[in-house]
């Protein structure tokens, strides 16, 4: 879907969508092949069509289709409307741990946490930059859609910071906790 929404914005050939992916959507974790593989998908499907051939397949230009922009409409409202996720993994692993994984459990939170945070300041860092770049549309608010892109960028510096906020305070509980337990053992004997 999200190429979808990036072709909904402007045509485009699958290798510049991969790039279009990596800066649009940087914590996707893409894989190389996934704008090739998908843009053929979605042309099977009836989603995008071709409108140019290029040399190679990478260049061959492709747009939505109306069919495609029903289905990215449907799909974002009902993304939009879905509950959140009933179980984060690291809460299931946490509940279903030992004391024996608490080492590992506390350095997988501080690795998460610390790319949480490096994704956060990334985050507030393209957020600035596309403000400082005048990408967000004017001062006065008449671009819908750079006010809506300032608004979707301003969303992710905050989901990408609570995430970070939400880990430390995860990891300093487990730690308090078991300072507590190591404090009740030492005062037992």
């Amino acid at each position: 879907m999200a190429i979808l929404g990036l072709l909904s914005e402007q045509s485009d050939t699958p290798s510049h969508v991969r790039a279009r992916l990596a800066r649009e959507f940087p914590h996707g974790r893409w894989s190389r092949s996934i704008a090739y593989n998908d843009v053929k998908n979605l042309a099977r499907q009836g989603l995008i069509r071709r409108i140019r051939a290029g040399e190679r397949h990478s260049e061959d230009v492709y747009e939505v289709t109306p069919e495609g922009r029903d289905a990215l409409r449907e799909w974002v409202r009902d993304a939009a409307q879905a509950p959140p996720p009933l179980r984060d993994a690291m809460l299931l692993w946490l509940e279903r741990s030992d004391e024996s994984e608490v080492p590992e459990i506390l350095q997988v939170i501080r690795d998460v946490e610390e790319t949480a945070r490096a994704e956060f300041e990334a985050a507030q860092t393209r957020l600035n930059t596309e403000r400082a770049l005048g990408n967000l549309g004017p001062a006065d608010g008449s671009d819908w859609h750079g006010r809506m892109r300032d608004a979707v960028l301003s969303e992710l510096v905050l989901i990408c910071g609570e995430r970070a906020r939400r880990l430390k305070r995860l990891r300093q509980k487990l730690l308090n906790q078991g300072r507590d337990l190591h404090s009740a053992a030492d005062g037992d004997g």
